[in-house]
């Protein structure tokens, strides 16, 4: 995702580019460029406040390309980085905001499928928008593009149906809906194996622990509530988005309550506080916190980043590989954090090319670097192993070359610095 600016409508933008072409799986890229197709045009019919308007979309040089709104604000990452958890008429403002797209694209058949707090985001005005329609399940666009076994969204927050791979329905949104309010009150996600089969089997199998463990202090009726969201069974959930919508209004904050102690957070509760108050008020008294890069590549770009990077490693492509993942690395890092699981698999990536390209002190200090970022990150063990595994091979090439180029710049990797 790059940001922009329509000089013609003197506008900023965001612009999402489909990142399959660097790929030599066929089938995979074809599928990715399906994926960006089907979320075009879920994106582009939810004409609702609460999604991302789509401005334009086309092909261009051998690439799709959506032009979107570009979103100020926050999203609900950024406010658990800083919080920690979140009071009841704070998650209650939000969850009302995003029952109500959720219901507009359930009303179009559209299930969204990787709802997750990365995909919510606050505007500098309060107002809840959904991003990522990329892994959208839209029966009128086609049928399914994934393979039996594989799975598109977010485990963490993935539907038991999903697993054993049952149709997706509106309830396997609310069941991921459930998950996200589990963490905004409690602090934690109900399941937190790092272990992907482990985490497969607590999503289908283990009862979460009662959310009134980690707060006493909420309304039995809201703990009921989200319990009822995170049944296995999907009858047996919450059924609709206006139904939960219903049954979390009687905790929206009232008109005239005081206001939550956001610090420069954009105000979520402000809406239902003070309806239609001024709106200088809204920018002025409390400024949004503009998310740290609005435009940071989502989850599934991410996942098909390091897919294509490491399909170029395996075919003897270092280069291209590092040219593909590099102009996305800084700001994802910005983003998302050095221990993150898609960041610190592209971080291996990068080291793994650098010793293949013969830059072994770069590729260790990298690998080096990797795992002490991922020592005891929820989600980060497989990176933790590869940079571990790295780090060995890195070692055994330098103690055969002890006279290596351990001082080599790592842009000559790419294409940058001088050449002789």
């Amino acid at each position: 995702m790059w940001s922009a600016f329509d000089q013609q409508l003197e506008r900023a933008v965001a612009i999402k580019f489909a990142t399959t072409f660097y790929s030599g799986d066929t089938k995979a890229s074809d599928n990715a460029v399906k994926r960006f197709q089907r979320e075009m045009g879920a994106t582009a019919g939810m004409d609702h406040p609460g999604v991302a308007s789509v401005h334009d979309a086309g092909y261009e040089s051998g690439a799709f390309y959506i032009v979107m709104e570009r979103i100020d604000g926050a999203s609900l990452h950024d406010f658990m980085e800083e919080f920690g958890s979140l009071e009841l008429p704070v998650v209650a403002s939000i969850i009302v905001g995003l029952c109500h797209v959720l219901q507009a694209a359930h009303e179009r058949s559209v299930i969204h499928r990787d709802i997750k707090l990365e995909n919510i985001m606050i505007t500098r005005f309060g107002l809840v928008k959904v991003l990522d329609f990329g892994v959208a399940s839209v029966p009128e666009l086609g049928p399914r593009l994934t393979e039996p076994g594989q799975y598109l969204g977010t485990r963490e927050y993935m539907a038991p149906e999903i697993f054993d791979e049952s149709p997706c329905r509106p309830e396997t949104d609310l069941y991921s809906v459930g998950c996200m309010m589990y963490e905004m009150l409690a602090g934690q996600l109900p399941f937190t194996s790092t272990n992907i089969s482990i985490l497969a089997f607590q999503h289908l199998n283990t009862i979460p622990e009662s959310i009134a463990t980690h707060r006493p202090d909420l309304p039995p009726d809201v703990v009921d509530l989200v319990m009822k969201l995170l049944e296995k069974d999907p009858m047996s959930r919450i059924r609709s988005a206006d139904e939960l919508n219903r049954l979390i209004r009687p905790h929206l904050p009232k008109p005239g309550s005081k206001s939550p102690d956001l610090a420069d957070f954009p105000d979520p509760t402000r809406i239902f506080r003070e309806p239609y108050a001024p709106m200088e008020e809204a920018v002025e008294k409390k400024p949004a916190k503009i998310s740290r890069n609005p435009v940071t590549p989502p989850r599934g770009d991410l996942r098909q980043y390091i897919h294509d990077a490491r399909s170029l490693l395996k075919q003897g492509a270092p280069e291209r590989a590092l040219e593909l993942i590099q102009p996305a690395l800084p700001d994802s890092i910005s983003y998302w954090g050095p221990g993150d699981p898609y960041v610190a698999d592209l971080r291996n990536i990068v080291a793994a090319a650098f010793c293949e390209l013969g830059f072994h002190q770069d590729s260790l200090e990298l690998f080096e670097s990797v795992f002490q970022d991922t020592e005891d990150r929820t989600g980060s063990a497989n990176a933790h192993i590869e940079a571990s595994s790295g780090l060995s091979r890195c070692l055994e090439h330098l103690k055969e070359e002890p006279s290596a180029e351990s001082t080599a710049d790592p842009n000559h990797a790419t294409g940058e610095g001088s050449s002789s």
